[in-house]
C-alpha cells in the first residue's frame, strides 16, 4: 500500500469559517478539531473533535428554540467572530455559557445559530453522541463540580506565582 504524505497548513478564522458556513448552507456535516479553552473539560484545546450538523430554523413562533434543547453545544456567529458554547437556557430567549466561564453568558440571535454538535470525537478516540441523556449527564456535573472547579482555576492561578517565589 502505498502512504499518503499530511500536509497541514495554517489558515486564519475568517477564512476557515467562512468555509464552514458554506459546508453547512449546504446541508453538509462538518467535522473539526476544538481550539480554545472556554468548553473545557467537556472539550479540550486542540485534542477534541466535534461533528456539527447544519441548524434549520422552522417556521414556528417558537423559532430556534422548538429545535434546541437545553445541555446542546451550538456553533453560532458572536461579537463579530464563532463561538462553540452550550446552551444552559432555552424559551424566550437562548443563553449559552462555555464550561469553563463561569461569569460570562451569551444571548445568540436565532438566525446566527449555524450548527448544532452531535458527536464528540475525544483524544482517547471516544465517541460521544450528543443524546438527551449526555445532555442532562453534562449539565448535572457541571453544577455538581462547580464549587470544586472553581478552587482549581483559583490555584491554578496561583501556582505559576508560587513557583516564581520559591525559585532562589
Amino acid at each position: 500500500m502505498e502512504q499518503q504524505s499530511v500536509t497541514s497548513r495554517t489558515i486564519g478564522n475568517a477564512v476557515f469559517f467562512a468555509e464552514i458556513e458554506r459546508l453547512l448552507a449546504e446541508g453538509r456535516s462538518v467535522r473539526i478539531r476544538v481550539y480554545g479553552t472556554s468548553m473545557e473539560p467537556a472539550l479540550r484545546n486542540g485534542r477534541t473533535e466535534v461533528e456539527l450538523h447544519p441548524y434549520v430554523t422552522d417556521n414556528t413562533p417558537q423559532g430556534a428554540s422548538s429545535q434546541l434543547h437545553r445541555g446542546d453545544i451550538i456553533l453560532f456567529r458572536y461579537g463579530g467572530g464563532h463561538l462553540l458554547h452550550r446552551i444552559i437556557r432555552t424559551g424566550h430567549r437562548l443563553t449559552t455559557r462555555g464550561d469553563n466561564l463561569w461569569q460570562v453568558y451569551e444571548f445568540p440571535n436565532p438566525t446566527d445559530i449555524l450548527a448544532v454538535v452531535r458527536l464528540i470525537s475525544t483524544p482517547e478516540k471516544r465517541k460521544i453522541v450528543c443524546t438527551a441523556g449526555w445532555r442532562f449527564r453534562s449539565l448535572f456535573r457541571l453544577a455538581l463540580f462547580r464549587p470544586l472547579r472553581r478552587l482549581r482555576r483559583a490555584l491554578y492561578r496561583h501556582i505559576p506565582t508560587l513557583r516564581r517565589n520559591q525559585q532562589p
